[in-house]
């Protein structure tokens, strides 16, 4: 049973910097709305160097884009001005530049400015001259808190647990983002899976460009433009045995679809080695497989589940993540 907290934040005044990561920041947004917090809303960089054809354009001509960002950081400073924040909640940071880091600082003198790290410090150039400018951070990276002082350990979360009514019509499923290798890793474990006679779902999204070079050497199948619907995604996840995770080569930390496996109470498959040393791991349930040998054992996908304790569940849930993160400081 997953307990719901009342309005514990009932009267605290919080502005939320993200990074316009899916629709992660609005579940987040919106649950601390619920719980009471008098919330305000930016992301890091404005819409038009995030999304869209547009920002895509932007990125691969290398646009000057000085300007631009300079106005949504004045817009910003504007609506804070005089607004009484308790705590400035940022998500990664490391599109925030740091003039206007300090700048919202001096704005904001009795706010309490905590940042979470959702990716690994080694993929963040220029985020060491941020991390000065918190009162707290929060990794997701087991490695990154354990090799610095003052990083405080706190893994991700799932939104909400799927429906598990539907039949389990999928041996091994995976949806992400396309980068770096996973494809050629994705399309071994496809061939591995046909061989073996297991089922699979995939889903890959990736930007127009991307999607239009492997379309001209036909290999576009299973990847798409758009991401898949989050009500979509808890639906094949609850349709799935097992569910299959590539994390990036440089990241130790375990990826949101690790965590969202837990909340579907699924079985897992990923190369993610670092998952032993974590409170949820069970052989029967997950099991670590190597990066260039992506093999599947149909042994494992076609047993059942082993149950999970509900308080270990308990602490990826979003509402439990939200409490360790917006924890004042002592």
């Amino acid at each position: 049973m997953i307990k719901t907290p009342r309005q514990d934040l009932a009267g605290r005044k919080i502005l939320l910097i993200g990074i316009g990561f899916y629709d992660y920041e609005h579940s987040i947004a919106m649950r601390m709305r619920e719980r009471g917090a008098e919330l305000t809303v930016f992301e890091d960089l404005p819409r038009v160097l995030r999304e869209g054809l547009l920002a895509g354009l932007i990125r691969h001509l290398r646009w000057n884009t000085d300007g631009i960002v300079a106005r949504h950081e004045q817009r910003i400073l504007a609506a804070v001005h005089d607004s009484g924040f308790d705590q400035v909640l940022v998500i990664k940071g490391i599109g925030l530049r740091v003039p206007f880091l300090r700048a919202l600082r001096d704005a904001l003198p009795q706010a309490e400015f905590v940042l979470y790290q959702w990716d690994s410090l080694n993929r963040l150039d220029g985020i060491e001259d941020r991390l000065p400018l918190f009162h707290r951070v929060l990794s997701f990276d087991r490695k990154d808190a354990n090799e610095r002082p003052g990083i405080e350990f706190r893994p991700l979360f799932f939104r909400e647990a799927p429906a598990l009514d539907l039949p389990q019509d999928i041996d091994v499923s995976f949806v992400g983002w396309l980068h770096s290798d996973r494809l050629e890793s994705i399309r071994r474990m496809q061939a591995d899976a046909r061989a073996k006679g297991l089922t699979t779902y995939v889903y890959l999204f990736t930007g127009w460009l991307t999607w239009l070079r492997l379309a001209l050497k036909r290999n576009a199948a299973d990847v798409h433009t758009r991401t898949l619907p989050y009500r979509e995604m808890l639906r094949i996840n609850a349709r799935s045995r097992c569910i299959y995770d590539l994390p990036h080569a440089l990241q130790t930390g375990m990826t949101m679809r690790t965590i969202e496996t837990i909340g579907a109470c699924r079985k897992l498959i990923t190369t993610a080695t670092d998952i032993v040393n974590y409170d949820f791991y069970a052989a029967n349930n997950i099991r670590v497989i190597q990066a260039g040998a992506p093999a599947l054992d149909p042994s494992f996908v076609k047993a059942p589940i082993a149950p999970m304790a509900d308080e270990v569940r308990h602490r990826y849930t979003l509402d439990a993540w939200l409490t360790d993160v917006l924890r004042p400081a002592e």
